[in-house]
């Protein structure tokens, strides 16, 4: 995936919301998702570092629910998905260890975690999975947002 067609998509994805009550209802709306595709899924929806939706769903192990976090701390860090900075490093052949000085246990730049934008793209909050690979957590995160937001918004 290109790195233009990455931050179309934080363009696209905007919510005129988000509370307590939207972080709920998206992650129950991505939980059902995963449930009915079979998909083992750690899902998390965090704002501010307080978590306000987690699920770890059939088949899913702690090692998700690490690995939606970790994510999670890479958009919290540098604003853009987990995908995107992923694309972005391999382009200018970055680590987090050795040009950000970052534990790359604790931060990762792999598929799966999405900002959660308000209209003039202020960082509200974050959404992550984890349990398929890298590509496939990203695309049922940003699939999901997309048909929730369209549900939600008419």
């Amino acid at each position: 995936m290109e790195l233009t067609r990455l931050a179309q998509e934080e363009k696209d994805l905007r919510f005129p919301v988000f509370d307590h009550d939207t972080a709920w209802s998206l992650g129950m709306f991505l939980r059902d998702r995963a449930r009915e595709s079979g998909l083992p899924l750690a899902i998390r929806i965090i704002s501010h570092d307080r978590i306000l939706f987690h699920c770890s769903l059939a088949g899913a192990s702690q090692d998700n629910d690490t690995w939606a976090s970790a994510k999670a701390r890479v958009v919290r860090r540098f604003g853009h998905s987990s995908m995107y900075m992923m694309r972005l490093m391999e382009d200018r052949g970055k680590t987090f260890r050795g040009d950000y000085h970052i534990n790359d246990r604790k931060y990762r730049a792999k598929g799966g975690a999405f900002p959660i934008l308000s209209g003039d793209g202020l960082l509200l909050g974050i959404a992550s999975v984890s349990g398929m690979s890298g590509e496939e957590d990203h695309s049922f995160i940003t699939e999901g947002m997309k048909e929730w937001l369209k549900r939600r918004n008419g």
